[in-house]
Formats: structure tokens, sequence, C-alpha cells
């Protein structure tokens, strides 16, 4: 069953049968049984004044759905009941808005009526858990989904009984009726109508793009797939929802598009995202809000009390400051409270100010902060201060803390501007408050006020991973906040989108295919479409990992008498520290000159260390205080292991004397795996006229041999001849190829040796920490893998058949910015041309034999018969214009077709022969009308199967070859010249 299966869900299936009943079986009303809410007189008066008359202003939807009910004839009690109840199915299905803001919108629009009706409760609570994410359109497309719920709606009452009945009793049916109603820019509310209507056949996903990636994803597992999409999915949850590995999460939706992949990749998707999954909990409120409240209500009394004149009033804010509060640290607030209690009338004048002040709220936290005795606090005294302010509003002036402020903003990429205490820091935080809102509203999650925003930000920063989330997702999280290391991707595929970017899954298969044939690939097209980027996540992902220890210094929680030293290896070494000013007056400060002794407990063990000042400014006063060790401290160090970037939390123990004590916290260590040594990116440059930019060179002046960065890949890929190593040369034609890439084209080829120098002496580079030997004549390791990308301009070189001979050549003409507009790849998720899920790509590109092997003559023996007879006829036909190609490339084309029809499967012979007549045959095209048009046009009516021109709709099962040969056409016509690179 596609339903979601947690507690409260039953609620809304419920309310969404009851509208079924109510709605399209009758014209009754959801809210008040027996009232004909959803006739179509109704219905139609809705339409005319929200469809029929659309605002167009910029006011927000409520301002102007107003405006449109009420019109220049007000609209009637039972059309605005049918406009609340329409949006009660319109938010029914969403968990990224909250019961309680679902509730308000809902009563608004009620509460215009001169007979306003009330959300039955159980119906209410039907609106808290919600199905499914609602996305972007539940908050700024929310016109269009009504539109379309009530075009529905419209039409539905229009059909004849007998055809509702049938829709109401066959999925398939409804949802063809569903499609005939215009989706655009509404298509999630479609979607969340069919889940909701027919919660056991259709998906509870209401974006069409996921749906498609998770028909995608299975339907090489299932059997005979069906070619309606919903259908598929529904054979694939029937196939595989008894698999322990659906049952083990909270519901089986998480398999169709994995956790650790956020469609939004920037630091403020990324977050909300996070944020969301907090807020969307049923149990929010209870656990990050309503305490809240409770102590704002407690201050709230305390204030009461304070300006009514009742002297009882301190003991109200000892109350207050104590259970259930723990916005507030103890140790920071107790003498404050303190204060209060022993100079009631002091803190009663400096409460009064701070309550009735009419300034700005940062204006008046810094005169908070200047009428506040020292004695009154220990610490800052914003996190009092802003609790304070509960008492007159806690929704829009929340309590402050530093830590979730200062790693809320790292995570988003803002920066912790206001990091002076007092006003300017806790309006600083009430900026990104605002942003966050902000933000968040435009992903589809309506946070409530700046109390709500707080909260989340505190979940995000600060909470544990919760219970009931799957492993992955946990780890994910963790991930997030650089406590744990990323969660790896084992498909390319998911791997490349999880970096950010979108490639159609057929491009990145028809590249490692190309690469396996002959590792050489020219990624050539305009400049800017991510043919470098390509290259360089396949070669991150295929490359063997080189393992790096890294360090991950975790993130304290401070105390207000509490700091952190940092052990790095400079100050495990001198063993002397500055101590910070935030808590330096809690030490005593040395005369000029002078400075004192002071125990320092490490975890119960006294060790000595000396105070002083850092140093004096012009006018002779300190600057700050520094703390320096003793040999004990170092024997401390030794005897525990302690590592640069472990830390030291240390608290100050005020009295007389002062003291320190101190706590070592252990860094996290990770193995960081990075594939750096089996990838060399060169930028090619235009001055380059031979091979020694590649390969280097001896000085024969210092008997010294100068290494490039590829040269040292070439003698590590010797040195590993299992690994693949990747060379990546960037904008390879601002250079012509054939001065400095030749001596490579003619060894790949033949397996001949590039020669590096003659010196009869032995010639030695550091490789990696070791001296390795150049040798006089290097041959290609078989391991190493090619790629050139190539921009065409004016500023670059064409290349000469003799290079196109050697390569597959990859284009990235097309350019979909539609696509790219909605963060998804043309034909991402294809399933016909892709790898299998898991695929070992470094054994991919291993020849069957073992070895690294090139093309040859066997793997056009062992092509299909279908592809050596059209591979036959097509060179046949050229040959009559002797622009045939020989058995280089015959054997090349097969080699890549053979991989096809083992690796992605042996029904897309056709495509793979169009990627290779494409990539293989047609750049070597080039010249004038006279030489090239009747060949092209003998080639596009072989291809089209018709005379040419073919005929609009002719058969052709080469689309990508024909494409190119109309362009190259159409170059002709207008130039009088065309060659393959455009």
């Amino acid at each position: 069953m596609a339903r979601r299966k947690i507690p409260g869900t039953d609620e809304t299936y419920a309310a969404a049968q009851r509208w079924v009943d109510a709605a399209l079986k009758s014209d009754d009303s959801l809210f008040t049984p027996g009232s004909r809410i959803w006739s179509p007189e109704v219905i139609d008066d809705l339409w005319d004044r929200f469809v029929e008359h659309p605002d167009l202003s910029s006011d927000d939807f409520l301002t102007k759905f107003r405006r449109q009910l009420a019109g220049a004839d007000p609209a009637g009690p039972d059309t605005i009941q049918l406009a609340g109840e329409l949006l009660f199915i319109h938010f029914l299905i969403a968990t990224n808005v909250g019961g309680e803001r679902k509730q308000e919108v809902i009563n608004c629009v009620l509460s215009w009526s001169i007979k306003p009706v009330a959300i039955p409760p159980d119906l209410a609570g039907a609106l808290d858990m919600g199905i499914a994410d609602g996305g972007a359109g539940i908050g700024v497309g929310r016109a269009d989904y009504l539109r379309y719920l009530l075009e529905f709606t419209r039409t539905w009452k229009g059909i004849p009984e007998a055809r509702r009945d049938d829709a109401l009793r066959d999925p398939w049916t409804f949802k063809d009726l569903a499609y005939q109603i215009d989706g655009t820019r509404a298509w999630g509310q479609l979607e969340a109508l069919l889940h909701l209507v027919f919660p056991d056949s259709f998906e509870r996903i209401i974006s069409q793009d996921a749906k498609k990636k998770a028909a995608d994803r299975f339907r090489s597992q299932i059997a005979n797939p069906d070619p309606d999409q919903d259908k598929l999915l529904l054979q694939i949850r029937r196939q595989f929802e008894q698999d322990p590995a659906w049952q083990e999460v909270e519901d089986a939706h998480i398999l169709w598009i994995p956790v650790d992949e956020p469609r939004d990749t920037t630091q403020w998707g990324q977050f909300i995202y996070w944020a969301k999954l907090f807020y969307d909990r049923a149990d929010f409120d209870e656990e990050e809000r309503d305490y809240k409240l409770e102590v704002a209500e407690s201050l709230r009394l305390t204030k009461d009390h304070l300006f009514s004149g009742d002297g009882g009033w301190p003991t109200e804010l000892r109350k207050a400051f104590g259970p259930p509060n723990n916005l507030t640290d103890w140790r920071n607030h107790t003498p404050f409270v303190e204060w209060c209690g022993a100079q009631p009338y002091s803190a009663a004048d400096v409460l009064k100010r701070f309550w009735s002040a009419d300034t700005n709220v940062t204006e008046n936290v810094d005169r908070f902060f200047s009428d506040l005795p020292e004695q009154a606090h220990r610490g800052s005294p914003l996190p009092i201060a802003s609790l304070l302010l509960a008492a007159v509003n806690p929704t829009d002036w929340p309590v402050f803390r530093y830590e979730p402020f200062r790693i809320g903003c790292k995570l988003t990429g803002q920066v912790a501007s206001g990091t002076d205490d007092g006003g300017t820091l806790y309006g600083a935080a009430l900026s990104f408050w605002d942003r966050l809102i902000e933000e968040a509203a435009k992903r589809g999650l309506e946070l409530r006020d700046r109390l709500d925003a707080q909260s989340v930000v505190w979940c995000v920063t600060k909470n544990k991973p919760k219970d009931d989330w799957t492993e992955i997702r946990k780890r994910a999280f963790l991930a997030f906040r650089k406590e744990a290391p990323p969660v790896i991707a084992t498909d390319i595929y998911r791997f490349i989108r999880s970096r950010g970017y979108r490639f159609p899954d057929s491009l990145v298969t028809d590249y490692l295919l190309s690469l396996a044939t002959k590792p050489l690939v020219l990624l050539c097209g305009i400049s800017g479409t991510g043919k470098t980027k390509l290259a360089q996540l396949v070669a991150e992902f295929v490359a063997p990992q080189t393992v790096q220890s890294v360090v991950d210094t975790p993130e304290l929680e401070l105390g207000d008498t509490e700091f952190v030293l940092t052990l790095t290896s400079k100050a495990l070494n001198h063993i002397s520290f500055a101590i910070p000013a935030r808590v330096a007056p809690l030490l005593p400060r040395p005369e000029k000159g002078t400075g004192y002794d002071i125990d320092v407990v490490l975890d119960g063990q006294t060790v000595d260390a000396h105070m002083n000042e850092m140093g004096y400014d012009a006018q002779g006063e300190a600057v700050g205080l520094n703390v320096m060790f003793r040999e004990d401290f170092r024997r401390w160090l030794d005897d525990n292991s302690v590592q640069a970037g472990d830390l030291l939390r240390v608290a100050v123990d005020e009295g007389e004397p002062p003291s320190l004590r101190a706590e070592l916290v252990r860094a996290a260590r990770t193995q960081l795996k990075t594939p750096t040594a089996h990838v060399a990116f060169i930028s090619v440059r235009p001055d380059w006229t031979d091979n020694r930019s590649l390969l280097g060179h001896l000085n024969p002046l210092t008997g010294q041999y100068s290494p490039t960065e590829l040269l040292r890949l070439l003698l590590r890929a010797r040195r590993h001849p299992d690994e693949p190593h990747f060379a990546i040369l960037d904008e390879m034609n601002l250079a012509k190829v054939e001065y400095y890439f030749s001596d490579f084209l003619s060894a790949m080829e033949s397996g001949t040796e590039m020669v590096l120098h003659d010196s009869a002496d032995e010639v030695i580079v550091e490789l990696d920490g070791t001296l390795v030997t150049v040798p006089r004549r290097l041959q290609i390791p078989r391991n190493v893998f090619f790629t050139g990308t190539v921009n065409v301009d004016e500023t670059t070189y064409m290349f000469s058949p003799k290079v196109l001979d050697r390569a597959n050549v990859v284009e990235f003409h097309d350019v979909d910015l539609r696509s790219y507009a909605t963060g998804v790849a043309a034909d991402e998720g294809d399933g016909d041309f892709r790898l299998p899920e898991g695929a070992d790509l470094a054994a991919l590109l291993k020849h069957p034999g073992g070895a690294y092997e090139w093309a040859r003559p066997s793997d056009f023996a062992g092509l299909s018969a279908s592809a050596t007879d059209r591979l036959l006829e097509i060179h046949d036909l050229l040959a009559k214009h002797n622009l045939h190609f020989g058995y280089r490339v015959a054997n090349e084309v097969a080699r890549f077709m053979n991989l096809v029809a083992k690796h992605v499967g042996p029904g897309v012979e056709a495509e793979a022969l169009d990627l290779q007549l494409l990539q293989k045959v047609l750049p070597k095209l080039a010249g004038n009308a006279a030489r090239l048009e009747e060949p092209l046009r003998d080639l596009d009516a072989y291809i089209a199967q018709a005379d040419y021109p073919a005929a609009p709709g002719a058969a052709c099962d080469l689309p990508r070859t024909a494409a190119k040969i109309d362009r190259m056409l159409e170059a002709l016509r207008a130039v009088g010249f065309a060659s393959f690179v455009e």
C-alpha cells in the first residue's frame, strides 16, 4: 500500500474520503453536512470570482483572495465556505505546513462570511500530520493549485453520473479525467489529488520529476514494466514492499528518493531541508515551543507584579528562571536572580526601564547592559536580556544563544555580523531569523514567527538525529553538520547529482563507455556546458581513493565561565595560550611587568601555570592575559597521548586565589579518501609548441629533470597498473594539438615509447615522498585515460583528421535552460541507456581479458549480425564518395557497441550505433558543398529510410546522427562549408 503509515495519518485519509463522499459523490459539505456547498452553482460562483476575475497585484494571497470574494457584490456564505473547504483539501496532503498554520489560513477565509462556520474538531486534527512534502507550490503556487482543484470539481459536476461512478471505482479512469484538466503550474495539486482519492494505487509523491526518478530507478528490475508510470510504480511497490529494506524504515517512500540527495543543494536549501524534518514532527511544539511560551507567561506575570507594586515580584522572577526554563545557563542567570532578590529596588528600576522602553529593541538591550551591575551576571548578559524580552513579545523577540547562531550562520554561508556583545549582536540574530523565515517560505516551509525560526536553528545545530530516523538519514544529517564523513554514493549518476550537477544519464553512460572503448575522449561544444566538470566528477568517482587522516575538531557549547584552548602543533610545543577576552575579566589582572602563579586541575591532577599580561598598548593599558604552563603540563600531555587538534575545555573557578579546571576533549579523526593522486588536471596554454609542458624536460646545465603533473601521473600509473588514472586536458585546442600531443597520439596507437631524455646518467625525481627514476623512454601505461575539453570559438584551433580519427568526440551542443531551471536534466534517470546501479566502473574500463586493452579485430568479429550489416551499408555508402572509414574506426565502433550490449543491454543497439556514427564517423566529414552535399544527402536518406528530404515523421532510429547531418546541410546551404565541429 502506498499510504503513509505513521500515527495520525489515518485521520488524514479519513478526511479525504469524507471529501470524496461529500463533494464527488454528492453536492454536500465537508464542514456542515446537509448543506449544498459543493453544488454546481456555488462552484460556478467561486469560479467566476476567483478564476475569471484574477487579482494581478503584488499583495499576498489572502489579501487578494478577500478582494476577489468581496468584489462589487460580496460573496454569500456558501461561496466563502466553499473557499474554506477548498483550502482544506489543498492543505490536507502537505507535511511542509504546520497544522496550526493550515487552520489559521482556513479560519481567516471562513471569518469573512456573515455566517462563519468552524472547522469540525475531527477534521482540524487531520491537518496536523500531512502525507507528503507539498513543495514550494503549497506556498508560492497556492492560487494555481486552487484553480486546478476548482476546475476539476467544476468539470466533474458536468460529467454523466455513470462515468463519475466508473471513475470512483477505477483509479486509472479517474487519472484520465484528472489529466484532462490543465495542470500547468499545478502538477503538484494534480498528483496530490490522485493519492488522496486512491491512496492504495498512486504513490504519495506529488513531484512528477520524482515519480520519473522512482520509476526509472527500478524499471530494469521489473519483468514486464508497464508503460504507464503510475502503474509501473504500483508494480514496483508490490514486488518490493515485502523486502526487509522497506520495512526497516518509517515509510518506504525513502527508497524512492534517497535522503542524502537534497534537491536544493544551496546552503540555505540544505539547512531548510533538515529544519523541515524537525518542524514537521507532530511533537515539535511540545518539544520546542510550548515550554518557551510557558516561560514567557511566567515572565509576563513577573512583569505585572512588578508594575503593580507587588513586592513579591523577585519570587516570581526566580520561578520564571527555574524549570522548565533551559534557555539560559544557570551559571549565567543565578547571579542576576540573586541580585534582584538582594537589591529589589535597584533591580526594579532597571527592569521597569527595560520593560517599558519605547526605543528600538537593540538600543534597549544596550541600555540594559549599561544599567546592569557587574555582580548581576557571569559572562554575557545577552541571554538574560533576550529572555526578559519574552515578557513583552516571545514570538518576536526569542531568547539568544551564541553557539546556535554562530553554527547556523556557518551552515547557511552567512557572516555572523554583530559579534560585539549587546544590541548589535541581538540585532544580527533577529536579521538571521528573519532571513531564515524568508528562505524557508521560498521552499515551501512556512514558519509562524521568529520563535519558530529560533527553534529550528537550535534543532538543526544542536539536536541529535531523531531515534526514528533511518541510519542513512542520521549519517546524512551529521555529515551536513560536519560531524561525520559524507554519505558516499555508490552510483555514478547519483554521485554526480549529489555534487549539485545535472547531466543526462545517457550522456554519462556514453562518456564512460567511450573511455572504455579507447582512452581518448574529446568533449566538444560551446563554453559553459559542464564538459570539464563531467570529466572531473567521473575521475573523482572512479579513481582509487588515497586515504588522508582528517581532524574534526568538535564544536563545544560553553558556559559563561568556560573557554576552549585548541591544542595546535605550535601550542603543544610552546604550551602557552591566550585567555579569551570574554572570560579574562573573571581573572585578576597582574600589575604591569608582573604575573602570578595559578593552579590548573587537569582531570583531577593539579599542574602549575603562570598568568601574565600579553602586552600593553601605547597608553600602557594591558591588551590581554596569557597562561603559560610548565613541564608537569607537558608530561601530562605525553601521558595522555594528546594530539594536535584536541581541545581543553577550561572553566574559571573564582575564589581566593582563583584557579582553572580543565577537561581534555579529543577531536574525532576520520580517514578522508581523495582521488587526487590518480587524477591530473592540465590547463592547456596557447604557447605550447612541443610536449615539454606535458612531459617535462631535463635541464642540461643542472642535470635535474623538471617533472610535470602529467609525468608524475604516468610514472604513478606504471607503479600501480591495476588502478585507473585520469588526465584531463582543459581547453585542449587553445594550442595546436598536433604540436604538443602528437607523440601521445602515436604512442597510444602503436604502443611505441616517447622520448623523455637522452642522459646516460640516472635521472631521478620525487614522487609521493620517494625518489624514482625517470626512464629515457616511456610507454603510455594502458591504465591512463585522457579526456580533452574543447571550446569552439575564434580563439581556438580546429582538429586535424589524425586527432579526430583517434578519439571519440562527444558533443555538448544542446542547452536545455528550461530543464536547468527546474534542476533536472532533460533525460535524467533515463532507464534505457544507463549502467546498472552499483556497476564497478574500474572493472568496466578493463578489457575482459583483464589487462587494459584497446579495440582490436576480435571486437569487430563479435559484433551482432544486424549491427555489422548496418555498419557495412554505411561504410559502402560513404566509400562511393571516398569518405569511408578504416579498420581502426570499425574496431572501435564495434567495441563500443559490444560494451553497450554487455553493460547496458541488447535493447539499445540502435542508440549505440547512433552515438558511434556521431562520435567516430561524422567528425571526419568537413569541406565545401561540392564535396559534402551529395554524401550527406545520401547518408540522411539512408538513416531516415526515405528519399531525401525525408517526409515529416519518417521512421528514424538514429536521431542524433540525423539531426547532426541536418545541421551540417544547413551550414552548407548558408555558407558553402560545413564541419562536424560547430
